[in-house]
């Protein structure tokens, strides 16, 4: 990921508490103003809490902040629950793109980021973002600026 996403531009943000890690997402730089929402997951015993909805919140977020002005996502269709929050914050259908490089990829989504609506997340402008709850205490490192993730 380091090589793939981060020193291309983009980032990865985690999601911790006390029990570990409960959900990441990384923000992949595509091209001049578009990025990919790529490799969300959140902990089996930790969805349905609003998890999964604060992080993709908190990547469009911050996708906003390096000047993304539009991002996407390429999924498949048996992610009920994921197609369904991706839609919920405003992402629609796409026609698949020819060029994707997923091979069980059947659903593409977009959302056009509007600068007029910019939200801003707090931080130094480090290419990624490590977001942990606030009971948990944890080391910093060179390329990681670390947060409290509020948003529960």
């Amino acid at each position: 990921p380091e090589d793939t996403i981060i020193r291309q531009g983009g980032a990865i943000l985690i999601v911790e508490d006390h029990s570990g890690v409960l959900g990441v997402c990384g923000l992949r730089y595509d091209s001049p103003g578009r990025y990919e929402v790529t490799k969300m997951a959140i902990r089996e015993d930790m969805r349905s809490r609003g998890i999964g909805r604060s992080l993709l919140s908190r990547v469009i977020s911050h996708a906003r902040q390096l000047g993304s002005k539009q991002l996407f996502i390429i999924s498949n269709t048996v992610l009920a629950p994921a197609i369904s929050l991706y839609r919920q914050l405003g992402f629609v259908d796409v026609p698949l793109s020819t060029q994707q490089e997923y091979a069980r990829g059947n659903i593409e989504l977009e959302l056009n980021l509007c600068s007029s609506c910019c939200l801003i997340l707090a931080g130094n402008g480090s290419k990624s973002f490590f977001l942990t709850m606030p009971d948990k205490t944890s080391s910093n490192d060179n390329y990681i600026n670390r947060t409290d993730f509020h948003d529960h």
